[in-house]
């Protein structure tokens, strides 16, 4: 009996002492635990999201203290300074996402679009074009490449960079995205070759991607080829809220003209003007009917009109000469 009672009070010592270890332990652990990395990480998240963008800085740089080799921080840090409007700042922080990570076609492409922005559009080409060397899939960025060699007026290495495009998406048996014709057409555009300019711009798919500049380039080069039927196809798929309504009007009153029906046109380019649209174009399309309807006061109101808005126009004297 006795035999039985010290095992049992062997057994019960045992278990005390291994739970006073056991918490010992635990406790010491967790003294000496670092705070995590990733929990700065966390916070300097939560904070960017909620604009918090001095908090989030402090966190991001904690995380950093704390590991400096994940790439992952250095970009949100970047996307903190970039969301700052700090370029040079945001610039840097992904540089050093860079050096973690070198071979990081989004982070690369993003620093090309900050040069970019910071008006450094040679840089910003030459980290695109790292981008894409790293990811050939994204040929996205060759047509963004090919947008600026045009902007830069060096239409050659567009063209070059843009058969490479087509070379691409031909090999995948893909069509070509609106934007390449979109920029063909620009490119034919500047080298005065208005056929062609006409042919791109009538083929892209998407009539709602092209640019207020765009537009204009396209209605002026149906006009100058005479196809009243392309420049109609255009203006029924045109994005409204991308041009506003004084600029639609202002189209709607030359297709009108364009086919003989002056009483429309006239009502459309006066919803121009009712609008807002001070295109000194409008208002000498717009005397001109009015001079043949012998609408000699309003040829005067709207030359009042336009003096007080472009003081200087050379439709003035035009308009001037049918009072």
């Amino acid at each position: 009996m006795m035999r039985f009672i010290k095992n049992i009070f062997l057994l019960i010592l045992a278990a005390l002492i291994s739970v006073q270890c056991y918490a010992s332990r635990t406790q010491t652990s967790r003294k000496s635990e670092p705070k995590s990395a990733f929990r700065f990480y966390e916070n300097a998240l939560i904070a960017k999201f909620d604009g918090r963008w001095d908090r989030a800085l402090r966190q991001i740089n904690r995380a950093i203290e704390l590991n400096n080799r994940i790439s992952l921080f250095y970009v949100l840090k970047a996307q903190i300074f970039d969301s700052l409007h700090q370029v040079d700042s945001a610039i840097f922080a992904y540089q050093q996402a860079l050096k973690v990570r070198p071979h990081a076609p989004d982070v690369l492409q993003k620093v090309g679009e900050l040069y970019i922005t910071d008006g450094d559009s040679q840089t910003g080409i030459a980290y695109l074009k790292k981008a894409f060397a790293f990811d050939e899939t994204q040929t996205g960025i060759l047509l963004r490449i090919a947008r600026l060699y045009i902007d830069l007026d060096s239409l050659d290495l567009a063209n070059d960079v843009l058969i490479d495009y087509k070379i691409r998406t031909d090999m995948a048996q893909s069509p070509p995205e609106p934007a390449y014709y979109l920029l063909k057409g620009d490119m034919a555009f500047m080298q005065g070759n208005w056929r062609q300019a006409a042919e791109f711009y009538d083929a892209c798919p998407c009539k709602r991607c092209f640019s207020e500049k765009q537009v204009k380039r396209a209605f002026d080069v149906f006009l100058k080829e005479k196809n009243v039927k392309r420049y109609f196809k255009l203006l029924t798929g045109l994005n409204e809220q991308k041009l506003g309504e004084a600029t639609l009007f202002y189209y709607r009153g030359i297709y009108y003209r364009t086919i003989g029906n002056l009483n429309e046109a006239q009502h459309q380019f006066e919803l121009a003007l009712k609008h807002g649209n001070k295109n000194p174009e409008l208002f000498w399309d717009l005397a001109r009917i009015y001079f043949r309807k012998n609408e000699t006061k309003k040829i005067k109101a709207l030359y009042k009109q336009l003096q007080n808005i472009v003081p200087h126009s050379v439709y003035l004297q035009k308009m001037k000469a049918l009072f």
